[in-house]
């Protein structure tokens, strides 16, 4: 059984990384999950409460706990490959599909900043 593996990565200006992994259900959809995330530039910009996906920064979205303006942001660059591991999220590749759409970080800001 093949499955969708969305891996994030959170790096601060400080260079300091975090990782996070989802896997969602099926492979259906994959290939135009692959090529979204190349033309809307979630490769590199990608939020990953506007996707779904869970926060996987080094700071508190939430609460701004540890946030420091001069290096932190709220991007994660995503890659998505097949996978045999078990699913993590009810999250369908059509739902991902339709927020990678969506997907528009120009004016967005980190719940603790609204």
């Amino acid at each position: 059984m093949k499955n969708i593996s969305i891996s994030m990565v959170y790096r601060c200006g400080a260079n300091w990384k975090t990782n996070s992994e989802v896997i969602i259900k099926g492979r259906s959809g994959f290939n135009e999950i692959q090529s979204l995330i190349e033309l809307q530039g979630l490769d590199d910009w990608a939020i990953p409460e506007l996707l779904g996906l869970p926060s996987c920064y080094s700071f508190d979205p939430l609460t701004g706990d540890s946030f420091d303006a001069e290096f932190d942001h709220p991007y994660v660059s995503i890659e998505v490959e097949l996978t045999n591991k078990r699913e993590t999220s009810a999250l369908t590749p059509q739902a991902f599909i339709e927020r990678c759409k969506a997907h528009n970080h120009d004016a967005y800001l980190l719940p603790f900043q609204r």
